[in-house]
This record gives C-alpha cells, sequence and structure tokens, in this order.
C-alpha cells in the first residue's frame, strides 16, 4: 500500500498535471480502496496526504488528496491526529531554539509562497510550524472532521512564552472560528469550548500584534457566527478602551467595513454604543474610525427608519456625534463636523438636504438641538435679499 501511494505522491503534489478525469477518479477509488483495506495505516501515507494541503487550494492533487481523505475519514482520524502532534512538537522544539527574530519575520511574511515555505522544511528535514498551521487550515475547510483531536493540540501555543507562537496559533484559531458553518457540523467554537475559551484570553494580551488580532478574528466570528455574541462582546467591548490607540481604532476601522445586513443583524448595540464613546477619544485616528463608523451605519440604515426595531437602534447616532463637540477640543469639533457632513446630513439638493435636516433633527433631545444650531449657524438670524423688491421713485 505505502509503495503505491508513494509512486501517486507525484500527482498528489503536483499544482497540474495531464490526466484525464476518469483516470483521476480511477486513482482516486484505489487509493480509497487501499486506506480502506490495510491493515494499518503507514506514516509515510499521511505525511504525503497532509503535504498535499500546504502547497495550495484548488489543484487537481488537492482535489485528490480531498477525495481521499473524505472516503476514509473514520479511519483516518486518529493516524492525522497523531501526524499533528508529532510535528507541531518537533516544529516548536525548533522554534523555542531559534533566534526570535527570525520567526517573527516567519509568522508575519504573509506574502511568502506557500510552496516555497514547503520546499524550506523539507531541505531542513522538518515541517515548520507555519507550514503546519496552513495544513491545519486547509484542512479545516475541506474535511473538518479529520481535526476533532488536532485542535486542542493548539491550545498550549496560545500561552507561549514566543510571541510569534502566539501570534501564529491567535491567527490559526481565529481563522477556524470565523469559518462560515458548515452543514450539520458544529463551529469549531462550539465542539472546542475549551481552546474557544483560552483563545477568548488573547483579548488581553500583553502583545499589540496579538491584540489586534484578536480584534480581527473576534469580529470576523461574530458575523459568522450569531451564538458566539454571548462570549464576544463583553472583551471587545473591553477592547474599545484598549490602552493603545491602534487596537481602539482597529474595532470601528472594523465594523466600518462589514455590510448593512450585518451591521442590522449581527452587530449588537452595546459594541455600537461603546464605539460611540471613542468619538471623544485624544487620538485623532480612533475619533476619525469611530465616528466614521457610527456615521456611515446611520447612513446605511437611514432608508430604513421606518421600521420601528431599527429606528430604535439607530436614532441615537447624531445625537452621540453632536455630543462628542462637548469635550471643548477643536480637534473633536472638525471630526464632529466631518463626519455629519459626510454621513449623517450630506450635502444635496436643497429640497433633499431640508427634509434629511429635518428629520434628524426631530431625533434629537433640548442640549443635542442646541449643538447642532450652534454648529451649523442655524441659530443666528438669516440674511433676506431684497433684490425682488421695486424700490419707491422720488
Amino acid at each position: 500500500m505505502e509503495s503505491c501511494i508513494v509512486s501517486s505522491q507525484k500527482y498528489l503534489l503536483q499544482d497540474s498535471f495531464p490526466l484525464a478525469k476518469n483516470v483521476e477518479l480511477a486513482l482516486v477509488d484505489v487509493l480509497v480502496q487501499l486506506v480502506d483495506e490495510c491493515v494499518t495505516v503507514p506514516q509515510a501515507v499521511v505525511e504525503i496526504l497532509m503535504g498535499v494541503y500546504s502547497r495550495g487550494s484548488g489543484s487537481a492533487g488537492n482535489n485528490m488528496a480531498t477525495a481521499v481523505c473524505q472516503a476514509t475519514q473514520d479511519r483516518l482520524q486518529k493516524h492525522v491526529a497523531r501526524y499533528f502532534s508529532e510535528a507541531l512538537q518537533e516544529a516548536l522544539e525548533f522554534d523555542e531554539s531559534s533566534d526570535e527574530d527570525e520567526n517573527d519575520k516567519e509568522v508575519g511574511n504573509e506574502g511568502r509562497d506557500d510552496s516555497d515555505e514547503d520546499e524550506d522544511s523539507r531541505a531542513s528535514g522538518s515541517i515548520s510550524l507555519r507550514t503546519l498551521h496552513i495544513q491545519i487550515i486547509r484542512l479545516a475547510e475541506a474535511v473538518p472532521s479529520l481535526l476533532t483531536s488536532v485542535i486542542p493540540q493548539l491550545e498550549p501555543e496560545l500561552e507561549s512564552d514566543s510571541i510569534p507562537v502566539r501570534l501564529l496559533a491567535t491567527r490559526t484559531l481565529g481563522k477556524l472560528f470565523s469559518m462560515p458553518p458548515s452543514g450539520a457540523l458544529e463551529s469549531f467554537a462550539s465542539l472546542h469550548s475549551h481552546v474557544w475559551k483560552m483563545w477568548l484570553g488573547r483579548s488581553v494580551d500583553k502583545q499589540l500584534s496579538i491584540r489586534l488580532c484578536w480584534v480581527e478574528y473576534a469580529i470576523k466570528s461574530l458575523v459568522q457566527h450569531k451564538e458566539l455574541e454571548t462570549a464576544l462582546i463583553p472583551p471587545l467591548a473591553s477592547r474599545a478602551v484598549d490602552p493603545d490607540e491602534h487596537v481602539r481604532a482597529r474595532l470601528p476601522e472594523l465594523i466600518a467595513t462589514l455590510d448593512y445586513e450585518i451591521l442590522r443583524d449581527r452587530i449588537p448595540l452595546k459594541l455600537f454604543r461603546e464605539i460611540g464613546q471613542r468619538g471623544k477619544d485624544r487620538r485623532r485616528i480612533v475619533r476619525d474610525q469611530a465616528l466614521d463608523a457610527l456615521g456611515r451605519t446611520f447612513s446605511l440604515a437611514y432608508a430604513d427608519f421606518d421600521e420601528s426595531t431599527l429606528y430604535e437602534k439607530f436614532n441615537w447616532i447624531p445625537g452621540v456625534v453632536l455630543s462628542c463637540h462637548l469635550t471643548g477640543s477643536c480637534d473633536v469639533t472638525r471630526s464632529v463636523i466631518r463626519s455629519w457632513e459626510s454621513f449623517i446630513v450630506p450635502v444635496s439638493q436643497p429640497d433633499v438636504y431640508a427634509q434629511r435636516l429635518y428629520r434628524v433633527s426631530c431625533m434629537l433631545n433640548e442640549n443635542e438641538h442646541t449643538i447642532l444650531l450652534h454648529l451649523t449657524n442655524l441659530r443666528l438670524p438669516r440674511p433676506v435679499s431684497y433684490t425682488h423688491l421695486t424700490l419707491p421713485t422720488t
């Protein structure tokens, strides 16, 4: 069996090859039969199948490996778990003995081709930690059931003293937890609750890059899995007051990229309220991101304000934006005016502008209305044109 699959390795690992579809299907069928009928699945066979997932997705070899794994998943599960257990342990020991700067460069080098990474790994006689994480992510997309005993093995990496290792684990688990629901399968967060709780703890990691990574995938997880809202909102809300301005700015920046349907159905009011408080932040980048996120959300929801639930969820936004002016800072006032004129009441045709201004003003309380009059100079008497009058002759 092993020799047969090893001889098929060149087809599995090539990105493309001239195989007719019926030949490809026949080869898959042979490999499936071999895996099912053998007494013990050789480790070399598992290494070949897993190696395919470090070379990119969508290739013919990848499709063949996926077909084999899907057809033999019950048989392969424990062997895949043992493969990752040994490979992760070896990679971790290697990373911990390597220079930290070199590791950081490796983890952060997202633009590098995965096949180059895999070539380096084979040349050194081992598989890099980053390559193993790539395999895990792609295997989760193709055959998630094979990872039942693999995900818990990533837990120690979340508590590693190595910053690159913690960052890589936070990113990989974030990608897994934020994957869209797959048929009848539960989400990875539900299946691995202990690892999920450990991952939530990275929201307060002392390293800035890890907190930034966590916020990104927490928002993606919230978008994909409504049931995770209860667990995600408290730590997300706390990132709105993070000691670092980049984290405080990152949260509204991500919110501002979401589609209206997501903002309407998935993002809870509590998170919008927290972002609203950042409109008074002393850092301009935070203020602008927060006010833009709120203003854009209001602008998208404005057309649906005839629906009472949406009106109640978003009608407070103009007032909160205006109230930021009360900080007394000219910089904050400039940010408020920019958001107001860009999103809340944008310049348009006079009749449309007047109608929107009137409707928005009806959403304001007395103090907010006073701020509006002050910032727009509407409290001052307006000049009247007398050009249309006929002056009396003497």
